[in-house]
């Protein structure tokens, strides 16, 4: 499954410096599907992962964990 039809435009606006996203484990289980990528910005790698729980063939919400670190000092030292 492509990356671009898991996560939508907002998400990927949000990273306007977004790359590309590698998508390195996907599994369902259930009405839940953790999600673990490596998304490639202009600020480095960012290990991310995503949780979606799925009901009716909807996905009805989405958790997403990541360290914002690399994200923190790009912003910094483009402000400097």
């Amino acid at each position: 499954m492509k990356a671009s039809l898991l996560f939508g435009k907002g998400w990927r606006t949000s990273f306007g410096s977004l790359k590309n996203i590698e998508v390195i484990r996907l599994t369902a289980d259930d009405e839940t599907c953790p999600a673990v990528l490596k998304i490639d910005t202009a600020f480095g790698l960012i290990p991310f992962l995503e949780f979606f729980h799925v009901m009716d063939a909807h996905i009805v919400s989405i958790r997403a964990y990541y360290d914002p670190r690399p994200i923190l000092q790009g912003m910094t030292q483009t402000s400097a």
